[in-house]
């Protein structure tokens, strides 16, 4: 593929500006016919080399150059594929690659519009820091401000322009994660859009996921969707559902709108239950406000009623990337050596991960996420049967039994693989140790 690129950009070059052997490009001008470039043929290998590029590839600007030549001269079906790659690599990069220019990108604070989440770009007189701004913005990222900090995201809205390209499909998911990207639903502890809007994007996730039950980008809608029906439900630690004793009523107000014109959705059905729960109670707080221990399990009644909701749809595990620790792995705050050390997982740890770049990946278990070194991790392939996740903290024991001695402590959050179930006890490790849980502790991931 490099091959190919490189044939392209030349001729391009040549075409632009061409000249005779004594370097004067108005000798140009006269009776040479001007050379015509050739076809570009897009092939297999063309992609795969393209997809392998992105594990390092450190210039983003320059990767969409190349992703635009294989668009041009691919089908749909190519296409996409190529275009969900790339905004793999986006999200990567940005949680990674950013890292050497986190400082300077920090200083686009002061150009944002006074209350709005624009930066006006005019007004960036530092040089090295508008061709920064230009080169990430023409990758296809935009910037908001999130608590206190400059954030990288990927500006879906952007990828509109390869309409025409794409099928209807990936154009229907662009559409639903611009949503985001146009005006972000929660940040610094809260939601910041109406509840109401909230909603109705739960509604446009439920209507992809149903649509395209077999598409490959399931799983971010799935995660998208989940997120959004825990701050919907049980609301978020700086917007809370409850206040003075009661249901704040913005959020009743939502979830009636929700039942008035979303009443036949999977998370229709559940919402109904819940809203004639809470009307049954005279719509008091269903925890009691200073009460840490409360509020955590109404956390986690939440938590149950999103996994039944979205449990129709899939696993977001089923579209992660598993993998298990080959030794004691250290959890870092940044992908590098020097981060500070978050955790370290044990030996044996299944953990799950959403980007990988450059030899690093982001890693989620046991309540922590941070980043860990890809030379400790082996691939696993996630088994619906067998894979769970812990929901609190839960004993590992010698046998099946509250008797049996206890052998190690499993953290929540954890994912296991529970070789066999019986009589409610299932057999797994952790640590090093092998034996049995209470199966009444862990969920589907």
């Amino acid at each position: 593929m490099k091959k190919v690129l490189v044939l392209v950009l030349a001729l391009t070059m040549l075409l632009a500006g061409c000249t005779t052997n004594d370097g004067n490009p108005e000798a140009t001008k006269g009776t040479e016919e001007t050379k015509q470039e050739e076809p570009v043929e897009i092939t297999e290998e063309t992609v795969l080399e393209f997809k392998k590029s992105l594990e390092t590839a450190d210039n983003p600007e320059e990767i969409r150059k190349q992703m635009d030549i294989i668009i041009a001269g691919s089908k749909e079906e190519q296409s996409d594929g190529v275009l969900a790659d790339y905004l793999e690599y986006l999200r990567a990069y940005s949680t990674m690659g950013m890292s050497k220019d986190w400082d300077k990108l920090q200083e686009l604070e002061k150009f944002f519009d006074s209350g709005i989440q624009t930066i006006k770009a005019d007004s960036i007189t530092d040089p090295s820091l508008r061709e920064l701004y230009d080169r990430l913005t023409g990758a296809g990222y935009k910037f908001i401000r999130v608590e206190g900090s400059v954030e990288p995201i990927i500006d879906y809205r952007s990828m509109e322009s390869y309409s025409g390209s794409i099928s209807d499909e990936m154009e229907e998911y662009l559409r639903f994660k611009a949503m985001d990207s146009d005006k972000v639903w929660a940040m610094d502890g809260g939601i910041v859009i109406p509840i109401k809007e909230l909603g109705e994007r739960i509604a446009s996730a439920e209507a992809f996921l149903k649509k395209y039950p077999e598409s490959e980008l399931k799983g971010n809608v799935l995660r998208d969707y989940r997120n959004y029906l825990s701050g919907y439900i049980g609301g978020l630690d700086n917007t809370p559902v409850v206040s003075d004793g009661g249901y704040v009523k913005e959020y009743l107000e939502a979830y009636e709108d929700y039942l008035l014109k979303h009443p036949d959705t999977a998370a229709g059905g559940a919402l109904k239950r819940y809203y004639e729960g809470l009307k049954a109670k005279g719509f008091v707080a269903p925890y009691k406000e200073n009460d840490p221990a409360d509020r955590l399990e109404f956390k986690w009644r939440v938590e149950s009623i999103v996994d039944g909701i979205a449990r129709g749809f899939g696993s977001p595990a089923e579209y992660s990337d598993l993998f298990k620790t080959t030794e004691n792995l250290i959890i870092r705050n940044k992908p590098d050596t020097s981060g500070e050390i978050l955790w370290v997982i044990p030996k044996g740890t299944t953990v799950t991960s959403v980007s990988v770049w450059n030899g690093w990946a982001t890693v989620h278990t046991s309540g922590w996420s941070g980043y860990s070194s890809l030379e400790y991790l082996t691939p696993v392939e996630f088994e619906s049967e067998h894979h769970y996740m812990t929901a609190w903290n839960v004993n590992l024991r010698e046998g099946p039994g509250t008797e049996s001695p206890l052998l190690t402590l499993i953290p929540a959050q954890t994912v296991i693989y529970v070789d066999e179930i019986k009589d409610g006890w299932g057999r797994t490790s952790y640590a090093g140790a092998s034996g049995y849980i209470s199966m009444e502790y862990v969920k589907k991931p």
